[in-house]
């Protein structure tokens, strides 16, 4: 039996033909495997979170927040709404999966507060120089996060929530914040990305 608390691994897809496969669902706590009919992870790929919230791009680009528990699914902006997206001059000659590449390495759900309920999904580019964006449910484009102080070819690594600011780790060490009510208030503004702590 499952409780909220318990960490839940869903591992990779074991066919490519068939939407109607189980996925295997991993819970260590039991040490054991539940299959689970997730149509709607077929053919995507997926990120998972703390929030019991797996996110999802599929082939038409289309990015969704959805609760394997509960079936729920929720739209967010579509991959083409990425600032920097349209002037990316090599799109239209990559197939899916070099293009999800080079725009999400990953995508992280950022609870708003310990309460839980409101979101901001945060997504990382999967190259050097590409623009950290937002977003949170219900917004129709991406964000972008302005970053200052910090070496713009500088690659963020992680991100998580401390108390009221997102702190994002880059790979040479340098930490940078930027206050969660920014993201959480204004969609079209970009946020501005501080130096938080030099490295190490």
């Amino acid at each position: 039996m499952w409780n909220k608390s318990m960490p839940l691994l869903m591992l990779p897809e074991n066919t490519k033909d068939n939407p109607n496969f189980s996925r295997n669902i991993f819970c260590p706590n039991n040490q054991r495997c539940y299959q689970l009919k997730l149509p709607q992870t077929f053919g995507a790929r997926c990120w998972g979170s703390s929030c019991g919230w797996i996110v999802t791009l599929d082939l038409n680009q289309d990015l969704y927040m959805f609760n394997p528990l509960t079936k729920t699914r929720i739209p967010l902006p579509h991959l083409s709404t990425m600032p920097g997206y349209e002037d990316f001059p090599e799109k239209d000659d990559m197939d899916f999966y070099e293009l999800r590449g080079v725009f999400l390495e990953r995508v992280l759900v950022i609870q708003v507060d310990d309460r839980g309920g409101d979101y901001i999904l945060i997504t990382i580019p999967g190259q050097p120089n590409g623009i950290i964006t937002y977003a949170k449910p219900g917004d129709l484009v991406w964000t972008s996060v302005i970053t200052r102080e910090i070496h713009i070819e500088a690659c963020v690594k992680d991100v998580v929530r401390w108390g009221s600011q997102i702190i994002f780790l880059y790979a040479d060490g340098v930490t940078g914040y930027c206050d969660i009510n920014a993201c959480n208030h204004s969609n079209l503004e970009a946020t501005t990305l501080m130096k938080y702590l030099p490295p190490p």
